[in-house]
């Protein structure tokens, strides 16, 4: 379950935050809060879905993870080669603690771990 909730929250950081300088994101446990100039926003695993204080709802169908946005389109994301590719063109890369973001419009954003938080610029 650990890796299921890992490619959801992978699909809930390419929707939410791509592009999006200042952006925190901090995981306790089964929530992930994420503060960005959008404002903030709560996702919390439940079963094997994340729902988000936005309306979205997140999963997994086979070897796809699907994220289902309140008043906009489905997007669905894979993996090939150590990148994740998002229908709607995003795509994302984790190498070491770094993770480079490019959304669907081709900005491009990079994120740092440092454990439970992790900062965007």
């Amino acid at each position: 379950m650990k890796i299921l909730f890992k490619s959801l929250l992978i699909a809930v950081v390419l929707s939410s935050v791509s592009a999006h300088a200042g952006t925190t994101i901090y995981h306790d446990g089964d929530t992930t809060y994420v503060d960005s100039d959008k404002g903030s926003t709560t996702y919390k695993k439940i079963g094997d879905r994340v729902f988000g204080s936005d309306g979205s709802n997140t999963y997994q169908a086979g070897n796809r993870t699907f994220r289902e946005n309140k008043d906009g389109p489905t997007i669905s994301y894979y993996e090939s080669a150590g990148i994740i590719f998002g229908t709607d063109g995003s795509r994302k890369q984790t190498i070491g603690k770094y993770t480079y973001i490019t959304d669907a419009n081709g900005k491009t954003q990079t994120c740092y771990d440092e454990g439970p938080r992790t900062f965007c610029n």
